[in-house]
């Protein structure tokens, strides 16, 4: 469990205030990451790594809790949106960090298997990333054969990210 007071710089870049009821990965010292959750920077792989360690950890189901990590989920609620027209497509949002972890890649993929079923959908990307992963993130979209459909915005102040969500349907 983490220590009362205890910080991480996450992999994303942000400062975790960590709270005695989380499970963390940690030596005697301090913590690395948040179980289950995200790594420390201090767990990340740059040009400079020569060994990795593949940790694997399994948890009790009745153990596990959602951690928001400083995300003010009552400012993100269900809000009434406005309706669609006849034909318009089905907007879909993602707002985060671009790397692998948040799942962009998955929202890329999700938005090609609706468009080969015959749902007209778009999918507004919001966020950036390390360039190497953005280019893969472009490569996925021009393979999904959506690159019509999908716009990358880069990042938004938090305080548009409500709005963002009052405008699009998923």
């Amino acid at each position: 469990r983490a220590k009362k007071g205890e910080r991480l710089r996450l992999l994303d870049g942000r400062e975790a205030a960590l709270t005695p009821d989380m499970l963390v990965i940690a030596d005697e010292k301090k913590a690395s990451a948040v179980a289950g959750i995200m790594g420390g920077v201090g767990s990340g792989v740059s040009d400079s790594t020569t060994d990795i360690f593949i940790e694997s950890a399994v948890f009790d189901p009745g153990s596990i809790e959602v951690q928001h990590l400083g995300v003010p989920t009552a400012e993100f609620a269900a809000a009434p949106r406005p309706e669609r027209l006849p034909g318009e497509p089905l907007r879909l949002l993602f707002v985060g960090a671009l790397w692998e972890g948040k799942g962009p890649l998955t929202a890329v993929k999700a938005l090609g298997l609706l468009r080969r079923s015959g749902i007209e959908a778009r999918l507004d990307l919001y966020g950036d990333g390390v360039p190497h992963f953005v280019a893969a993130l472009r490569r996925l979209i021009e393979q999904e054969g959506v690159s019509s459909s999908v716009s990358i915005q880069g990042r938004v102040p938090r305080s548009a990210v409500a709005d963002l969500c009052r405008s699009h349907d998923i």
